[in-house]
C-alpha cells in the first residue's frame, strides 16, 4: 500500500466529494485508487438489473480512458491478479463494481480502507442522484420534475408584490416548457412579462357627495 500522510489522504477524501457530476465522481474515485493503491489498471463497471455489468471508465498509470478491455467483466474479474470491489447501493443492492489488477496482493488493511471509500463514494453518489431529479425513477410516480418562480426582494419590497412577481415567473416557467428557475427580474428585461401592479390601494374615508 502506498504509504499517504494522514492531513493528504483527508484531501484526497476531501477531493472525491468536490463534483456535482456522476461522471466527474467516477474519475474521482478512480484517481483515487490510482494514487493510494498503485495498481495496473483499475476499471469501474455500472449493474442495471440482470444484464451483465457495463464498463464506465478505465485508469492506466495516469491516463484514463473510456476505451473498454478486450476481455468481457467475467473473464477479468476471475484472472488472476484482478480484484473485483462490489459498490453497494443504500438499499444494500451491488449498483457497480470497481476491478483493480495489481501485482502484490492486497492487505486486509488495504481492503479496510477501500470499503470506507466505497462507502464514501455511495453516500456522495446518492446525494448526486437525488440533486437530479428529473433523472430519477420515483417507485409511485416515476418522474418528478420541479417550475420554480423567483422574485427579488428590496427595501421597498411589498409582500403581495414578491409574492405576484414570483408567480409570474413560475407561470412562465409552467408554460415555457416546465422543469426550470424562472425570475421575474431577468423576465421583465428581456420583455417577456408585462409589470406586475398589486391594487394595495384601500378607500379609508368617503364622503357624501
Amino acid at each position: 500500500m502506498v504509504k499517504i500522510p494522514l492531513q493528504e489522504l483527508v484531501g484526497k477524501i476531501a477531493a472525491l466529494t468536490d463534483h456535482r457530476d456522476i461522471d466527474m465522481l467516477e474519475i474521482s474515485l478512480l484517481k483515487t485508487v490510482n494514487e493510494m493503491l498503485a495498481p495496473t489498471w483499475a476499471a469501474i463497471y455500472h449493474v442495471s438489473g440482470n444484464s451483465p455489468p457495463e464498463f464506465s471508465i478505465l485508469i492506466r498509470g495516469e491516463a484514463l480512458s473510456h476505451d473498454p478491455p478486450g476481455e468481457t467483466f467475467s473473464t477479468l474479474a476471475s484472472t488472476q491478479g484482478v480484484t473485483a470491489f462490489s459498490i453497494i447501493g443504500r438499499s444494500r443492492e451491488v449498483i457497480g463494481y470497481l476491478l483493480m489488477a495489481r501485482e502484490a496482493e492486497l492487505s486486509a488493511a488495504e481492503h479496510q480502507t477501500m470499503s470506507g471509500l466505497f462507502r464514501i463514494y455511495d453516500n456522495y453518489l446518492s446525494v448526486l442522484k437525488d440533486s437530479q431529479v428529473e433523472n430519477h425513477a420515483f417507485p409511485q410516480v416515476e418522474k418528478i420534475t420541479v417550475s420554480v418562480g423567483v422574485a427579488k426582494i428590496t427595501d421597498s419590497s411589498m409582500p403581495i408584490e414578491l409574492l405576484g412577481h414570483a408567480d409570474q415567473a413560475l407561470y412562465y416557467a409552467k408554460q415555457h416548457g416546465r422543469n426550470q428557475v424562472c425570475f421575474y427580474e431577468d423576465l421583465l428585461a428581456r420583455n417577456k412579462l408585462h409589470p406586475h401592479r398589486s391594487n394595495t390601494e384601500a378607500i379609508l374615508f368617503e364622503t357624501a357627495s
